[in-house]
């Protein structure tokens, strides 16, 4: 007989897979093929007498025709299951076993997770599924979709069940949960049983605590050594730190901070989970200030905490932004009168200097002059004298703020190359800021807008204005009034012969001036007055029309404004912008597009922290405040 195509194994097993499958849903569930597999062989679509229940859920299936781990085992790519993740919809995981026509099943949201930077999963399949576990699907897939809108189903039963944690009698933690949970009654009520959907759990398994929320993965909660009648709150405060965590990723933003709540003054699980930058930013949201000082207190503010600087350094990745700088500030004050009283106090008083800066850099000097007290170590570390000298230049001390400068680059710190140079521009050196910023790598970082455009500010005045040092002691104290007339261009370029960084006399030039001119004075009017969120404005529109340069110069000018424009304005820019009746309505919308797409992530608080096992220094870069911000 001639040798025909024969059909691969693999291609049999998966048709048998499907058959098998579709042979036991309900007769009335229809299910269809997406086509394109990306992670989803079946889309199921639930129906009850012969009504739709609008629940679908995906299939992912595995055919196997060997024995052994292959039949309930399951290694899933992590982007796989990073995919299933994003669906609105659950993914069912099957895998079928030809040679005994069985399926076994789990759910991807069911299915631990912890190994999360694997680049698979060897995940548990091991539930039989035969046509007797429908309305157990079915449970399953509304309890996913309902914990999804888990703030519509307000106040939520929390069901406690078991009577034993670590061989001690849990009863008394069950009586301070009930306890907490009565100051909530709109949000969670407590009971033994309860069926209802979407619950929270709550099961005392003995070894260990199972919290969880219906329709996602409960997280199991251990204790070494407890005395359950003397930690009775504590414990409770974790299980319900547990549960606010679930609820809040979840969506249920009202139920978790009020849960976070209770737990923050009395959980340690709490300092300790990853979640915690996300649980601060929702009590921060919510106005709960105090809850968040109560954890700080309790932790970052004992020498020696263990959750110490976990805290600390979650606290300031969640509160990066503008709108909690009160909140910070509180934190900082609470570190600097906790440190004092410390045997080894230098590191927070160092980080309650660095909190402090922005709203109190008087302060903060004192403080990190006492943090070198405290350990001279400091002082040879070039990060120190850099931000020293922020707060100096904060503070209104230019001549501090210098001398800072200079040490921290003397000591290989480079970030204080655009500071200095920012010093030496508004004080009148003009040639020494061109050759410190020269000396510098600016051309790289987004963080570097403003130092590329301060290239071309100091280029423009001493090559294109010819304009030497100048003292600003002979500046006068009123600036440039720019009268319209004709002579506007001329007594502008006059002013700036006896003060080279008045910003509305730039602005006068961009507008009289010969077009070579114009950009090159829109960005210094921009770069000595970075207040006035108009001049950002007017780089973007002079840059993107002026002919003499590249199309990528032009873009690499507009970008680094509109980054400027974010960190000096944030959405007042945009209100500016959408406000200003002489830009075109087109121009007006590719600009705003163009500002959502530039803006800067939140800078990395500069919180210093040591590895206890190799005892190396880590840290991260805050934007620079006041007059050099970017």
């Amino acid at each position: 007989m001639a040798d025909t195509p024969k059909r691969p194994r693999t291609h049999a097993l998966e048709t048998k897979s499907k058959r098998l499958f579709d042979s036991i849903l309900p007769d009335e569930w229809i299910v269809t093929e997406p086509g394109d597999d990306y992670g989803v062989d079946r889309l199921v679509e639930i129906f009850k007498d012969g009504t739709t229940t609008g629940l679908q859920f995906n299939v992912q299936l595995k055919a196997t025709d060997t024995d052994g781990a292959a039949r309930t085992r399951w290694s899933i790519k992590r982007a796989t299951l990073n995919y299933w993740e994003t669906l609105a919809t659950p993914t069912l995981i099957v895998i079928a076993h030809a040679p005994t026509e069985t399926l076994r099943y789990q759910w991807s949201h069911l299915a631990p997770q912890d190994a999360k930077n694997t680049k698979s999963l060897s995940v548990a399949v091991e539930r039989l599924l035969d046509d007797s576990v429908a309305v157990e699907l079915s449970d399953e897939v509304r309890a996913f979709y309902l914990a999804r809108e888990l703030w519509r189903h307000l106040p939520i039963p929390i069901v406690l069940d078991g009577t034993v944690l670590n061989g001690q009698d849990a009863r008394p933690i069950k009586r301070e949960i009930r306890r907490f949970v009565q100051k909530i009654p709109s949000l969670a009520v407590v009971t033994d049983s309860g069926e209802q959907i979407p619950r929270a759990t709550v099961v005392f398994r003995d070894e260990r605590v199972d919290v969880g929320i219906s329709g996602t993965f409960p997280r199991p909660l251990s204790w070494s050594v407890i005395d359950v009648e003397m930690d009775r709150c504590n414990l409770a405060a974790d299980i319900l730190a547990a549960v606010g965590v679930g609820a809040g990723i979840l969506g249920a933003a009202n139920l978790a901070a009020a849960l976070l709540k209770i737990a923050a003054p009395l959980s340690g699980m709490l300092a300790e989970t990853a979640a915690l930058p996300d649980v601060v930013r929702l009590l921060a949201q919510s106005g709960d200030a105090e809850s968040i000082l109560a954890l700080i207190r309790r932790t970052a503010c004992v020498e020696n905490h263990p959750s110490g600087y976990n805290v600390l350094i979650a606290v300031m990745l969640a509160l990066q932004s503008d709108e909690h700088e009160e909140i910070r500030a509180s934190v900082g004050w609470s570190l600097r009168d906790a440190a004092r009283a410390w045997t080894q106090p230098a590191r927070s008083l160092y980080n309650a200097a660095g909190l402090l800066a922005p709203v109190d850099p008087s302060e903060a000097i004192k403080l990190y002059e006492a943090a070198a007290s405290a350990d001279e170590a400091y002082l040879g570390r070039g990060y120190w004298w850099w931000e020293k000298g922020r707060a100096h230049w904060e503070a209104h001390d230019v001549i501090n703020a210098e001398a800072c400068y200079r040490k921290a680059l003397s000591l290989g710190e480079g970030r204080a190359v655009g500071p200095l140079s920012d010093v030496l521009l508004r004080t009148g050196r003009f040639e020494e800021a061109m050759k410190c910023i020269s000396s510098g790598d600016i051309w790289t970082e987004p963080g570097h807008a403003q130092w590329r455009l301060t290239v071309l500010t100091l280029e423009y005045l001493v090559d294109g204005l010819g304009i030497a040092d100048q003292d600003p002691s002979t500046w006068s104290p009123v600036g440039f009034v720019p009268v319209p007339g004709s002579d506007l261009h001329e007594r502008a370029r006059a002013f700036l012969q006896d003060n080279a960084i008045d910003g509305w006399a730039h602005a006068a030039i961009a507008t009289s001036g010969p077009g070579d001119l114009r950009t090159s004075a829109s960005i210094a009017a921009a770069i000595c007055l970075p207040s006035n969120p108009s001049f950002w404005l007017r780089v973007v529109e002079d840059a993107m029309t002026d002919k003499s340069l590249t199309s990528e110069e032009r873009a690499g000018i507009a970008q680094d404004a509109l980054h400027c424009a974010w960190v000096y304005h944030g959405d007042e820019f945009k209100e500016a912008l959408e406000d200003d009746p002489l830009v075109p309505e087109q121009l007006k919308g590719s600009l705003l597009s163009a500002f959502d797409a530039t803006r800067p992530g939140e800078p990395a608080p500069e919180i210093r922290i040591w590895d206890d096992d190799t005892g190396q220094q880590l840290f991260g870069a805050r934007a620079f405040p006041g007059g050099s911000k970017a």
